[in-house]
């Protein structure tokens, strides 16, 4: 297949399955025999996890036997991405919540420990976000039904850092924020 003949089944694949092309951002790019698509998602309801299921097929590369190095030509890499700046504007509604979670923490720069955000033990959605510092590193990790799906990890972890975690979690998972637990810790 060429790279239009790809990007032209991408489309179709997505319109097959019900999502406005509006919604995506596809380019292609070329070099020597090796072809990358980059497709950027603008909807942030939209999961990434059912994108790629879905377009995976179109991925395909070759690699040393004994090296397991990519070999150069006739490969397709695929890159799927949600769009910053969606993420950035629907983070924004979060600036508070994620100001209270760094600033709660931010003083315990010498402390190693782990904090439960939000646990919710419901039989539909079992799920929790925790809050891990080690070593001057941020993580915040969302596990559903005990498998982490998405985590966040910053040796500087900014307020909007948070923000954006925290609104993927809220628009790409459904999970209701409301719950989770700003407390400081007390060590």
């Amino acid at each position: 297949m060429t790279t239009q003949e790809i990007k032209q089944a991408i489309k179709n694949d997505l319109k097959n399955n019900n999502y406005k092309l509006s919604d995506f951002s596809i380019k292609t790019k070329s070099s020597f025999a090796d072809t990358t698509i980059l497709i950027n998602i603008k909807n942030i309801s939209i999961n990434i996890t059912n994108i790629n299921k879905l377009l995976n097929k179109y991925e395909k590369y070759d690699m040393c036997e004994r090296s397991y190095e990519i070999l150069s030509g006739g490969n397709v890499f695929l890159f799927i991405s949600y769009d910053y700046d969606m993420l950035l504007n629907a983070s924004k509604e979060f600036d508070q919540l994620a100001t209270e979670i760094y600033n709660n923490n931010i003083n315990l720069k010498n402390t190693n420990y782990v904090k439960r955000l939000l646990d919710s033990d419901n039989t539909d959605q079992n799920y929790n976000i925790s809050y891990y510092y080690y070593k001057h590193l941020i993580t915040i990790k969302l596990s559903i039904k005990n498998e982490t799906v998405d985590n966040m990890k910053n040796q500087n972890a900014s307020i909007q850092d948070i923000s954006i975690f925290l609104a993927q979690c809220k628009y790409i998972y459904n999970i209701d924020l409301s719950l989770i637990d700003t407390t400081p810790l007390n060590l």
